[in-house]
């Protein structure tokens, strides 16, 4: 008897990061957790390096990732048939912005 994935996909998904994975976008469930955790770590995508992104995908192109590594593996999508992915790149912090952050902390710990 062959194992069940179920994948639960919400309509929009905001990330900060630009190679996003299966584990980004969706709740996975299945009975045995070594298979949940591998498909967690398959790559969907790796976006360019630019401020803003929004992709769209199909949870179809989700399962083929997944049936590449598990052919046996039964696959229910519970969520979203089609889904948007919004990338964000997060603003580097400045030097000076770190350190007048920092200065509070410091000064509290002064003897």
């Amino acid at each position: 008897m062959s194992e069940t994935l179920y994948i639960q996909i919400n309509r929009n998904i905001q990330v900060d990061k630009r190679e996003i994975t299966i584990g980004d976008v969706a709740a996975l469930l299945c009975k045995n957790a070594g298979i949940t955790a591998r498909v967690k770590t398959i790559k969907l995508i790796t976006l360019p390096d630019v401020p803003k992104r929004r992709v769209s995908f199909s949870v179809i192109t989700v399962m083929e990732k997944i049936e590449k590594i598990y052919p046996d593996l039964q696959l229910v999508s519970i969520g979203e048939s089609d889904f948007i992915v919004d990338y964000i790149r997060q603003k580097k912090k400045s030097l000076r912005r770190i350190v007048s952050e920092a200065m509070p902390l410091l000064r509290k710990h002064d003897l």
